[in-house]
């Protein structure tokens, strides 16, 4: 037998979805304050990994049937759509990665002396990426 990978339990799921978005919330965090200076394109390949994860993440807690009526219920809230919720927050990662391919070069990292380096952007040629990861951060209560 494999190791199990899935979420069985919309209890899991819910759980396990909590958890990346107050991980990313912290991570977010991380990256405007260095966005307030210059990033490399190293940087930017780590900023992509982690939404590239994240996302994966947050679509499989989101994919697991019967979260959003115990999501209601764990939060005591008829109203509240997680559906909603992880749309927005999915939607708001995806535009900060697509910033990201759609703006760091491919060929901005090179290998010298055996060392990963990259390409530096100043916080003028990565404002917009900022303004994404806040309200990236702001899809996160």
């Amino acid at each position: 037998m494999a190791f199990k990978t899935q979420l069985k339990t919309q209890r899991q799921a819910l759980e396990r979805a909590i958890d990346v978005a107050r991980q990313q919330k912290s991570i977010l965090q991380n990256m405007d304050s260095a966005l307030n200076g210059d990033i490399t394109a190293v940087n930017a390949l780590d900023y992509l990994a982690n939404f590239n994860r994240v996302i994966a993440e947050l679509q499989q807690s989101k994919n697991v049937p019967g979260i959003a009526g115990y999501a209601q219920a764990q939060f005591d809230d008829p109203g509240y759509d997680v559906g909603v919720e992880f749309n927005t927050l999915i939607a708001a990662l995806t535009s900060c990665q697509d910033w990201l391919k759609n703006n760091i070069p491919s060929n901005s990292v090179s290998i010298v002396d055996g060392a990963l380096t990259g390409a530096t952007y100043t916080p003028a040629q990565t404002a917009e990426f900022k303004a994404l990861v806040q309200a990236a951060m702001a899809a996160i209560d």
